[in-house]
């Protein structure tokens, strides 16, 4: 497997876990501050996803796959 095949499958399996996340704190709400903990935990998985993702695009345009 090639290191951009395992990068989106990373990068995919990242962003399942972000939308199971999602689901779970919308489902289940919880009190306030542990809420916000939650939101702040998925702020930062998306971020790292955003990264990631242009890491690898930045990668690709400069022929590194």
């Amino acid at each position: 497997m090639n290191s951009t095949q395992h990068k989106l499958d990373e990068i995919f399996f990242w962003c399942n876990v972000v939308m199971e996340c999602r689901k779970h704190q919308e489902a289940y709400p919880t009190q306030k501050q542990e809420r916000a903990a939650l939101l702040r935990s998925i702020e930062a998985l998306q971020t790292t996803i955003s990264l990631n993702m242009e890491s690898l695009m930045i990668g690709d345009s400069k022929g590194q796959a």
